[in-house]
């Protein structure tokens, strides 16, 4: 079940709307003198934005303007029209936040990701107990976050 509260007035990329993909690769990290072995996280520092083929209106349920994922993006006739693949790097996204929002209102880098960062934190610490229910030596798992 995946329960959340829909944005009516989200930040926009030139009309559209866009989320942020991130990824997170999750390990165990050697085995402590007390037997513990932590879970280490490392986040990738190169997340992206993926952007919407149509500009966002609440007038429609059309998923091409809704929802930003790949397998739905792709299928539409406006796939990479504005951006290669319908995405755009957090130095584009910087600048388009310095255009629209105004220079250094929105901080990309050192704001909005650092945010994602301490969520991501949140996320992978609720979850410890079910990451490797059979421990598992050597494992890992590869996350993808929005």
């Amino acid at each position: 079940l995946i329960l959340q509260k829909y944005i009516e007035r989200p930040l926009l990329v030139a009309g559209r709307k866009f989320d942020i993909r991130s990824y997170c690769l999750v390990h165990e990290g050697d085995v402590a003198a007390d037997g513990s072995c932590p879970m280490l996280a490392y986040m990738y520092k190169e997340a992206y934005c993926r952007t919407t083929t149509e500009k966002y209106t609440t007038d429609t349920f059309d998923k091409m303007v809704h929802l930003n994922n790949d397998a739905v993006q792709k299928k539409g006739d406006s796939y990479g029209k504005f951006e290669a693949g319908n995405k755009l790097s957090l130095d584009e996204l910087q600048k388009h936040a310095d255009v629209t929002v105004g220079p250094g209102k929105i901080d990309v880098r050192n704001g909005i990701f650092d945010q994602m960062r301490k969520l991501t934190t949140d996320v992978i610490r609720s979850v410890v107990p079910k990451l490797n229910p059979k421990a598992r030596k050597h494992c890992f798992e590869i996350f993808g976050l929005d």
